[in-house]
């Protein structure tokens, strides 16, 4: 093979490779009829704490909580946040969503009678997750989940 095979091929696998991790891992998620073009502050604001509403937080809990859940998503420890509002965002190691919650995490959530069947398809379902793992976990939970990102 010359140089130039040896390119193209190395190429095409590549693209293989990329196409068959696109196929298997986030066709579903674009298709999924919760995902949306991208969320506000504002609407992360809102259902932040909607959640900590439904939670029965206290004001100032829910003060740190919305505060830390839109650092999560819209500044993170680089400046571009794990979803920057996106939550269609995906990574190769399975995180996904707004928050980008890991694929360990159990799958499903019911809000308010609505059953989702990978809450972190679903912004308003991915902050209520977070709020439930602050009432369970407390600070604590929310820094050992996060901490690559509110350090």
């Amino acid at each position: 093979m010359t140089a130039r095979e040896d390119t193209r091929t190395a190429l095409l696998w590549m693209l293989a490779v990329a196409a068959f991790t696109f196929a298997c891992g986030y066709a579903g998620m674009l298709l999924h009829p919760e995902v949306a073009e991208g969320m506000t502050r504002s609407q992360v604001r809102t259902d932040l704490t909607a959640a900590a509403k439904w939670y029965h937080l206290s004001p100032f809990d829910t003060r740190w909580i919305v505060a830390k859940g839109i650092h999560i998503v819209f500044v993170g420890h680089t400046g571009h946040g794990e979803s920057n509002g996106h939550t269609a965002t995906g990574h190769i190691n399975g995180c996904y969503g707004l928050l980008q919650f890991g694929a360990s995490w159990k799958r499903h959530i019911t809000i308010g009678g609505r059953h989702y069947a990978d809450f972190r398809k679903s912004g308003r379902a991915s902050c209520f997750r977070f709020v439930r793992v602050y009432k369970v976990g407390g600070r604590r939970a929310i820094q050992r989940a996060w901490a690559a990102t509110i350090r």
